[in-house]
């Protein structure tokens, strides 16, 4: 059985007239990949500026590996091991995907004395 490692329950969002997520319920297993998908307004962004700590849920509770969570930031929920990947499939053209996707992230090692880009520790 795999383990959930992101659960959100019964999360609610709401802004100034508008209900953006109402009692929303979801759960992310090891080794799934979800895509969210929805028409414009469907609350979408919102649903994910709230896993990565952009905004605050108005009620609900969010759960990452079985712990309860609440972040502030997204910099305290990037050091709880919560990112996202948006839709813009490239930030810079000219590097590749997995230099994108690690932009400010980049995991290093040492070697020689000098610190070095892991690429291989990225890959996985």
């Amino acid at each position: 059985m795999k383990n959930t490692i992101l659960e959100l329950k019964d999360i609610v969002k709401a802004f100034p007239g508008v209900l953006a997520l109402n009692r929303l319920k979801f759960d992310l297993k090891s080794g799934e990949v979800h895509a969210i998908c929805g028409e414009n307004g469907a609350g979408k962004s919102t649903l994910m500026k709230v896993v990565c700590g952009v905004h605050k849920p108005d009620q609900g509770e969010m759960y990452v590996n079985g712990v309860p969570k609440t972040f502030s930031s997204p910099l305290e929920a990037y050091r709880s091991g919560v990112s996202i990947i948006f839709q813009e499939t490239s930030l810079f053209e000219e590097m590749t995907v997995l230099d994108n996707i690690f932009l400010g992230h980049e995991i290093m090692k040492r070697k020689a004395g000098l610190k070095m880009i892991d690429y291989a520790a990225m890959r996985k």
